[in-house]
Order: structure tokens, then sequence, then C-alpha cells
């Protein structure tokens, strides 16, 4: 499906067509006062603990890909026509994924940003 994530938070689901300006998008995202990144789960459950004051060890684990059976789809075994067709119908969901993970490196100071999940968390939270 085209930019699902742009539509979701722009209260355009049902609809493709996509009238709603990135901006509005940035705009609701800083609002967010927490949100998870797969890449940094371990940063994202300090930022929660943080932001909510929660004294939370774990975040919880609910409908994985690839557990019990499933099939992850690894992007290594993508071709370049698919990857292509996939970069260029979800362009927006692109678009705000970056802006959301760079907001969430601003506000949590990783000192190892490049390695993501592998990351090493050694920087306190900011709130």
């Amino acid at each position: 499906m085209r930019n699902s994530h742009f539509r979701q938070l722009t209260n355009s689901c049902w609809s493709l067509e996509t009238t709603n300006k990135a901006d509005g998008v940035f705009r609701f995202i800083d609002r967010m006062p927490w949100y998870y990144v797969c890449e940094y789960p371990d940063l994202s459950l300090l930022w929660m603990r943080r932001v909510f004051n929660w004294d939370v060890n774990q975040m919880p684990r609910e409908n994985v890909t690839g557990v019990g059976g499933g099939q992850a789809t690894s992007l290594s075994t993508l071709d370049d026509r698919t990857d292509r067709i996939i970069r260029m119908k979800n362009k927006l969901d692109f678009a705000i994924y970056r802006y959301a993970v760079d907001r969430f490196l601003n506000r949590t100071g990783p000192r190892n940003r490049s390695s993501g999940r592998r990351a090493t968390i050694t920087s306190k939270i900011r709130a």
C-alpha cells in the first residue's frame, strides 16, 4: 500500500490520495512525547522510561515477524526493480521515517548512532 504510515498520520487511511503536506505530519511527530524506533530498542525503552517515569526493564514483544514459523523478508533478497518500486510508491513514508528517527536521535543523544540495534547505550536521555 502506498505511503500507508503517512496516510495513517494524516487521518486519510482509506484513500490513496495524499493531499496533506509532510510539514503537518512532521509537526504531529514533534508533538508526540514518545515513540518506538525498532532499530534502537534499548534506547527507545530508556526514552520511554524517562518520558513517562515508568520503571520498566523491557519492552513486550507482540506479533514479531519471524517468530513461530513466520518468514521475515530480508531487504537483501529484494531485486533492484522491486526495491525501486517500493521506494517510489512510499516516498512520504520514507521521509517521515527519516524525520522521526533523526528527531529521536537528537532527543536521546546516543553517542554511537551508526550501528543502530547494536549500539551501546552510553548516554543519558534528555527529557
